[in-house]
């Protein structure tokens, strides 16, 4: 008599699992018989890679704008690398009133058409505390000339700003 109930439920549950089965096949992402992480502890978990909510032919679009932002940053960080020696200057001349200065501040600001600061800048995280170099590197940034926004509109910019010895 358990047999026929232990039959009976398994009978139950295989015809609940297959009615609640879904009709469409779900993909595989690695061949059957391939190794998994799980069968050799050896092999690394995959690593995650990006995801991009685009349908694959707007993918591309996606992948044109990412480096078009890529291509503005690297434009922008060769006019900070530009005006490297006047930015030293900034904390060299402070450095000269106070020899124990030292550390670091985020500088955010947006770039708006036309290649002007339109918000900012403003600093984050200020391990360096000198409103003197600070004031200095704000100049120096409102005199630059940034490209035009990628998007047409604006850009927000962010730099970490490191001085003394570390």
């Amino acid at each position: 008599m358990t047999r026929r109930l232990h039959h009976a439920a398994l009978l139950a549950a295989l015809t609940w699992a297959a009615a609640c089965a879904s009709t469409t096949p779900t993909p595989q992402t690695t061949p059957p018989d391939a190794a998994t992480p799980q069968d050799d502890p050896a092999t690394p978990p995959p690593q995650r890679s990006r995801l991009i909510a685009a349908p694959p032919e707007e993918a591309a679009e996606v992948d044109e704008v990412e480096r078009i932002a890529q291509d503005y940053t690297r434009r922008v960080e060769a006019l900070f690398n530009a005006r490297q020696d006047e930015i030293n200057a900034c904390y060299l001349r402070e450095l000269k009133r106070d020899p124990r200065l030292q550390g670091a501040f985020v500088v955010e600001f947006t770039v708006l058409s036309g290649g002007r600061i339109g918000q900012g800048p403003r600093t984050s995280q200020d391990s360096l505390r000198s409103k003197a170099v600070e004031a200095c590197i704000f100049d120096l940034l409102r005199a630059i000339t940034y490209p035009e926004p990628y998007n047409g509109e604006y850009a927000n910019i962010k730099r970490a700003f490191t001085f003394g010895a570390f």
